[in-house]
């Protein structure tokens, strides 16, 4: 199992009290790889690492459809 899957099955395990088999964590890393570098790019369009923390909440919230 790589990094990615080990994360998400502990993840999986210490927050949601979830085990699942390797070949599903292997599939939920990807998931969230695809996710995480669609909301950072989506960020790095109107947010600088210097912004005020409350900004990236807030701009979560104009964008929520």
């Amino acid at each position: 199992m790589d990094r990615k899957a080990d994360t998400a099955g502990g993840i999986a395990r210490e927050m949601q009290g979830q085990e699942y088999p390797p070949t599903r964590l292997a599939e939920i890393a990807i998931e969230a790889a695809v996710l995480n570098d669609a909301v950072r790019a989506a960020a790095r369009k109107r947010l600088a690492f210097d912004d005020e923390p409350a900004s990236f909440a807030a701009e979560l919230a104009r964008l929520k459809p």
